[in-house]
C-alpha cells in the first residue's frame, strides 16, 4: 500500500498554527511499500469520448504527488480510475484526464452548443468550425470535435540545474529544521534562496543551500538508561503481563541471556527490574523522553462538510480533503504538576500520562501514514483528567460538533457523555478499551474496538466444541454474577456447538462452582484420567483466579493425582494477572483469549519499534500499539469512504499491527462490537497464538 507525504496543521492552546510536517514521513514505507520519486509518461488515449494521459506509476510515486504534476484532484484521478487510489504500486496504470487547456478533442454533452464549447477552450466559432467544418452542421450528443489541429505534447516537468551552487536533495524522514541543523544555516537563509520554501518539503525535493555550506559533524544524544562505565547494559522495568521472551524480542536478545544477566531471577511480575545487555548492533544512541502531546483548541472548522441528517436519501459517502479527528485522553496534566521533583533523579509522571502519551503517540503515526494518501487530518487532543464535569465543559465546544471522529474517551463515566452526544451529532465514536456493552444499545454511533468477555466465552465455547470435543470439557464458575453469567453462557454455548458432531466425550460441559479461597473440594472428582482436561476459567476477581492455580497444584501434586493432563481457557484479564506464577501458566497448558496480540518476530512490528525508538527515544507500550490501530483503521474508512465510513467496517481491509476489526451490530439501531478473538498460549515462556 502506497502512503505519500502528509500535509496537516494542529493548533495549540494559544489557537496558533503549527506545521505538522510528516512527523514519520517513511513510517510504515518499510512495513507496506517503498517509496520513491519519479517523472511521468504521456501516451494519450480516448476512452469513452474523453481524452486521457495513461500514466504508468513508477516505484515510490504517490497520489499526492501525481495530483501535483498534472494538475489534477484526487476526485478527478477515482473518476477517471473507476475506484479508490489511495494505495499505489509499481507498474499501476491510471488514467489521468487530460487539463482542459491541453486537450485536443471534446466529446458533445447533452445541452451543449457550438457557442459554450467554444469558451470552455478559449476558442471562436470560426475556429472550431474550421476543424470541424462538417460534423459543427449537425452537432450531436456523442460528436467528437477536434480542438487543434495537432495535439500538443505536455512537456515534462525541468529538473533545476544545480551546476553553478550547492544543492541538497530531500531524503526520507528529513524535515526543514534537520536540513538547517546538518548544514548549520538559518531557516531564514533557506527561505530566501528558495522563494516559497516551507515546511511541508517532500521526499526528491531540491534546497539551494547558501555558498560554503557544508555538512555539520551532529554528535547524537547518549541514552539515559546507560551507565556512565560505557558499557552496553541498561536497566528495564518490567510491565504487567510481559515475559521473558517478550521482552527478549524487544531487545533482539534471548531469554538465556536475560537470565544470565539476573541470576536467581525465574518468574516476572510487574516492577521487576531486570539488567538487559544489548546486542552490539542495537540502536542506541537515542534520548529516551516521552513526545510532549499537542493540546490544540479554538480549531475553526466552519466549513468543513457535513452531512444533512434531514436527507437520508443522499449518498452518505461525504468526501473531503480533511478530516477532524478528536482525541479524549485522561493525560492528568495537572496531576503531574503536583509530583515533586526527587534530587538527582528523573521526574515521575502520573501513570495515567504515560498510558495517554503512548496511545497518542500512536495515533499521530497512524493519522500521518494515511495521511500520505493526500487526504488530511487535524488532531485535536483534550485531557479529560478522568473527570465527566471536564468532558462535559469540552463537549459543549464548537469544535467539537465539527469532528468527523471521535476516539476515547478511557473510562466509563466520561465515555458515557460521549456516547451520547455522538448519538445527537452522529459521529462515530470509538473506544478502544473494554466498555459496557449496554453503552451499544439503540446507539449506531458507538464503536467499541475490545471484545467483550461474553463474545470471548462464545468464541471459545466453539473452539472446544470444534477441536476438544472428545475431551473432558470442565466450566468453572465464580461468585460474582458476571461471573456465573459468563459460565452458564459457555455451558449454553458449548452444548449447542457439540450438536451434530461425532465422537462427542459428553453431550455437555461438567460444572464446578469455585467459592472458596483456600479450598476446591470435589473438583478433583470432576477430572478424568487418560482424557485431556479442559477447564474452562471465565473468572474476573484476580484473588479468586490465582488462588485457583494454586488449589490446582496442591491436588495434582497429590501421588493418586500422577497422570492426569490438564489444559485451561481463560479470558484476556488473565494476562494482567502477575500473582499467577508463570511457571504455574505453562504447566497446566493456561490459553486466553483475547481481541490484542503483539508478536515482536512480525515484519510489521518489528519495523514500528525500530521507528518508533527513533521517533520518540523509548519502548512503544501496548497502548502505542493500541492508538495506532485504532487510528489507522478508521482513517483509512475516513480516507476511502468519507465520514459514513461504519456503513463499509466489513470492507476496511488493511494490515495492523496487534489487531483484527472485525467490527458487527447486533442491530441496525446498535453500535459496532469487534468479534475478533485471539487464542495465544503459554509455551516455554513464550506466548504464541493458537487459532
Amino acid at each position: 500500500m502506497t502512503l505519500v507525504p502528509s500535509h496537516r496543521q494542529l493548533s495549540n492552546g494559544n489557537n496558533m498554527k503549527i506545521n505538522y510536517l510528516t512527523i514519520m514521513k517513511y513510517f510504515l514505507s518499510l512495513i507496506f511499500i517503498s517509496v520513491s520519486m519519479s517523472f511521468f509518461s504521456q501516451k494519450r488515449e480516448i476512452i469513452d469520448g474523453k481524452e486521457y494521459i495513461v500514466h504508468t506509476v513508477k516505484q515510490g510515486e504517490t497520489l499526492y504527488g501525481i495530483t501535483q504534476k498534472y494538475s489534477a484532484t484526487k476526485k478527478d484521478l477515482r473518476d477517471a480510475n473507476s475506484g479508490i487510489l489511495m494505495f499505489l504500486k509499481e507498474g499501476q496504470k491510471l488514467n489521468i484526464p487530460v487539463a482542459v487547456k491541453d486537450r485536443t478533442i471534446h466529446t458533445v454533452e447533452k445541452g451543449e452548443t457550438l457557442y459554450g464549447i467554444s469558451k470552455i477552450y478559449g476558442l471562436t466559432i470560426e475556429e472550431l468550425t474550421a476543424l470541424n467544418s462538417e460534423k459543427v452542421k449537425d452537432l450531436q450528443v456523442g460528436t467528437v470535435l477536434q480542438l487543434r489541429k495537432k495535439a500538443k505534447t505536455i512537456p515534462e516537468p525541468k529538473e533545476e540545474s544545480a551546476t553553478d551552487k550547492t544543492v541538497h536533495v530531500v531524503a526520507k524522514g528529513e524535515t526543514l529544521y534537520g536540513i538547517t541543523k546538518k548544514y548549520g544555516v538559518t531557516l531564514e537563509q533557506l527561505k530566501k534562496l528558495n522563494p516559497g520554501l516551507t515546511e511541508n518539503i517532500a521526499i526528491g525535493d531540491k534546497i539551494v543551500l547558501p555558498v560554503g555550506a557544508k555538512l555539520m559533524e551532529i554528535e547524537l544524544p547518549k541514552t539515559e538508561n546507560f551507565p556512565k562505565s560505557g558499557s552496553k547494559l541498561i536497566q528495564y522495568t518490567v510491565e504487567k503481563g510481559e515475559t521473558f521472551y517478550g521482552i527478549s524480542k524487544k531487545y533482539n536478545t534471548t531469554v538465556e541471556a536475560i537470565k544470565k544477566s539476573n541470576p536467581g531471577v525465574e518468574s516476572l511480575k510487574e516492577g521487576d527490574k531486570l539488567t538487559i545487555a544489548l546486542p552490539s548492533k542495537y540502536l542506541t544512541d537515542i534520548k529516551v523522553s516521552l513526545g510532549e502531546p499537542i493540546l490544540p483548541k479554538g480549531v475553526n472548522l466552519d466549513s468543513v462538510n457535513k452531512i444533512n441528517p434531514l436527507k437520508d436519501e443522499l449518498n452518505k459517502m461525504v468526501m473531503k480533503e480533511s478530516y477532524s479527528v478528536s482525541l479524549f485522553l485522561p493525560l492528568m496534566l495537572d496531576k503531574n504538576a503536583q509530583i515533586p521533583m526527587e534530587t538527582n533523579k528523573v521526574k515521575k509522571i502520573h501513570p495515567y500520562t504515560e498510558m495517554s502519551t503512548h496511545f497518542y503517540q500512536g495515533v499521530r503515526l497512524a493519522l500521518d501514514s494515511v495521511a500520505k494518501s493526500g487526504t488530511s487530518f487535524d488532531l485535536q487532543v483534550f485531557d479529560t483528567r478522568n473527570d465527566t464535569s471536564t468532558v462535559g465543559k469540552q463537549l459543549k465546544t464548537n469544535t467539537i460538533k465539527t469532528s468527523d471522529l471521535i476516539v476515547g474517551p478511557f473510562f466509563e463515566k466520561p465515555y458515557k457523555l460521549v456516547s451520547d452526544f455522538s448519538k445527537t451529532q452522529q459521529i462515530q465514536a470509538i473506544c478502544p478499551v473494554n466498555q459496557s456493552n449496554k453503552l451499544l444499545f439503540n446507539n449506531p454511533f458507538v464503536t467499541e474496538l475490545k471484545t467483550s468477555f461474553p463474545t470471548q466465552i462464545s468464541y471459545v465455547a466453539n473452539f472446544i466444541a470444534k477441536n476438544r470435543n472428545t475431551e473432558n470439557v470442565i466450566c468453572v464458575s465464580g461468585k460474582t454474577k458476571q461471573e456465573k453469567y459468563l459460565a452458564n453462557l459457555f455451558i449454553e454455548d458449548f452444548e449447542k456447538a457439540l450438536v451434530g458432531k461425532p465422537n462427542n466425550y459428553r453431550t455437555k460441559a461438567s460444572a464446578f462452582n469455585l467459592t472458596s479461597y483456600s479450598s476446591m473440594n470435589g473438583f478433583d472428582a470432576k477430572l478424568v484420567k487418560g482424557k485431556k482436561n479442559v477447564v474452562v476459567l471465565p473468572i474476573i476477581e484476580k484473588g479468586m483466579a490465582s488462588s485457583f492455580f494454586t488449589q490446582l497444584n496442591i491436588i495434582l501434586s497429590k501421588s493418586r493425582m500422577k497422570g492426569y493432563e490438564v489444559e485451561i481457557y481463560a479470558l484476556e484479564n488473565f494476562l494482567e494477572y502477575d500473582d499467577i506464577e508463570t511457571s504455574y501458566k505453562m504447566k497446566y497448558n493456561l490459553h486466553v483469549t483475547t481481541s490484542s496480540f503483539i508478536d515482536y518476530k512480525d515484519e510489521n512490528v518489528v519495523t514500528f519499534v525500530k521507528q518508533y525508538r527513533a521517533k520518540f527515544g523509548s519502548e512503544p507500550s501496548k497502548f502505542a500499539f493500541m492508538g495506532f490501530d485504532a487510528a489507522f483503521f478508521h482513517a483509512v474508512g475516513l480516507d476511502a469512504f468519507g465520514k459514513g465510513y461504519s456503513a463499509h467496517y466489513d470492507q476496511i481491509k488493511v494490515p495492523l499491527l496487534q489487531s483484527s476489526f472485525q467490527l458487527e451490530r447486533s442491530d441496525k439501531n446498535s453500535g459496532f462490537e469487534n468479534q475478533s478473538v485471539f487464542i495465544v498460549a503459554y509455551k516455554d515462556f513464550e506466548l504464541i497464538k493458537v487459532n
